[in-house]
């Protein structure tokens, strides 16, 4: 009889090992929050896939991150921190695992449709926004006077199915972000599903000398923060099919080499520019909506580019797209319409593809080229606006191939297209003679429909310049 106990214990006790040793054990020993003290420092690593459970295991993500610090993530494994329901109140949570790319946080699914919060007739305040989005993410992170989720060099496999809450106060205090100290860029990389990021006090989104957060599923809202997304000195983030709205200041900042991807968002109401491009920033918003931001739809210069073929920018208060100092943007079959002055706005050696654009019943000149400034506006409709359909000044070039500027174009006035001080308008077709003549004596050009264009005899006299329109020959 005792033969058999002593056995049957050292088979028990053989099993026991082996489950420790697999990683087994852990899912009967995770640590509950009353005892957490005594886990913190099990410095076993984990070799299977875990699910860390809060409230139930750790009171907070901070304390299951601090459980992990000292582990491994041995054969793949992967650990999921699940949070159930309910608002939590966290610190900084500074993410720095060196196998990050395989640690989830995810929340509680989310209830009911998703808000757009972009909407400022259902949601015409912050506090609005807020509870629709309360009532939407079960799952609610409070941070107090801190930024929330940081990072450095380290990844973060996945973030989910959470809203992510600042009080605006705190320095540096972004939703979201990579921000790698001293030299060389970081490749960390943060990869985000259906998440919400509302009220910091700076960015929602920000990364600062490299790394990339990825959201490509549209689940991200950035709402009443200080910037929606800010990258400078490297970094890429792609937050495609997202809501970027009533951030305070700008919707989406890039310089220093920085790029963004956010086709199909919405960037709207936002305190000053919806898009802000410079030094050599990049964005993709293609088929994107940019509207109703209090100044400059979207503002490009000193090298910054942009692709916003197919998108719409209107209702903006000021110019719909200005680029300066060598900025350049691809607006290919753009709607630009409604901004409360210009439609499109270019200086000083900037560059706009603006074929087959439709620039509409803007408040000012739907297309001012001047200093170098050029475009190329084949096939484009530009009609409605408040001053001048085209205007060029000192070295404005313009493209109009089978372009069409139309009557309603400054309708006070009988000019629709003026240039002077050697602007310059050209159809590719040479010889020019299949232009419709104008009622004032000017030549359309080439297959182009222009009205009462402003020159020959009225503006091509002294003091124009080299003011021309016609073959480039």
């Amino acid at each position: 009889m005792k033969r058999v106990f002593f056995i049957t214990a050292a088979i028990i006790l053989i099993v026991t090992l082996f489950k420790i040793n697999q990683g087994e054990y852990f899912f009967k020993n995770t640590p509950n929050s009353s005892d957490y003290s005594k886990k913190i420092n099990d410095s076993r690593d984990i070799s299977k896939n875990i699910t860390l459970k809060v409230p139930n295991n750790f009171k907070t993500i901070n304390q299951a991150l601090d459980y992990l610090k000292n582990k491994r993530l041995l054969n793949n494994s992967t650990v999921t921190i699940s949070i159930s329901p309910g608002i939590y109140h966290e610190k900084e949570i500074v993410f720095n695992h060196p196998d990050g790319e395989r640690i989830k946080i995810i929340g509680s699914a989310t209830s009911g449709r998703k808000p757009n919060t972009n909407d400022n007739v259902l949601y015409p305040n912050a506090a609005s926004r807020l509870n629709a989005l309360k009532r939407y993410y079960r799952t609610i992170i409070q941070f107090e006077d801190t930024a929330g989720i940081t990072t450095g060099s380290a990844s973060i496999g996945y973030v989910s199915d959470i809203l992510l809450v600042g009080n605006k106060r705190g320095n540096n205090a972004h939703g979201i972000s990579i921000n790698k100290k001293g030299t060389g860029l970081s490749n960390g990389t943060i990869k985000l599903g259906n998440v919400g990021i509302y009220g910091f006090h700076n960015a929602g989104i920000s990364i600062k000398n490299g790394g990339t957060i990825l959201s490509k599923k549209g689940g991200l809202i950035i709402s009443d923060n200080l910037d929606g997304i800010s990258v400078s000195e490297g970094g890429t983030v792609i937050a495609e099919k997202s809501i970027i709205n009533n951030n305070q200041s700008v919707g989406v900042n890039i310089k220093y080499g920085g790029s963004v991807k956010i086709n199909e968002s919405y960037v709207a109401h936002s305190g000053n520019r919806g898009l802000y491009i410079l030094q050599g920033g990049t964005v993709v918003a293609s088929k994107a909506n940019i509207s109703e931001n209090s100044d400059i739809g979207v503002y490009i210069l000193y090298g910054g580019n942009a692709d916003l073929s197919a998108s719409n920018i209107n209702r903006n208060g000021s110019h719909g797209l200005e680029i300066n100092y060598g900025g350049t943007a691809n607006a290919y079959n753009a709607l630009i319409t409604n901004n409360k002055k210009g439609g499109i706005t270019v200086d000083y050696g900037g560059e706009v593809i603006a074929e087959k654009a439709q620039i509409l019943h803007n408040g000012d000149i739907g297309i001012a080229i001047a200093y170098n400034g050029s475009i190329n506006a084949k096939m484009a409709a530009i009609d409605g606006n408040a001053s001048f359909g085209v205007h060029g000044i000192y070295g404005g070039n313009f493209n109009l191939s089978k372009a069409f500027v139309g009557e309603k174009n400054n309708i006070k006035d009988k000019v629709k297209v003026k240039l002077k001080g050697n602007a310059f308008a050209y159809s590719e077709k040479p010889g020019n003679k299949s232009g419709r003549k104008n009622p004032n004596g000017s030549t359309g050009i080439g297959k182009s429909e222009l009205v009462s264009s402003s020159f020959s005899p009225k503006y091509n006299t002294k003091g124009n310049g080299n003011a021309f329109i016609g073959d480039p020959k």
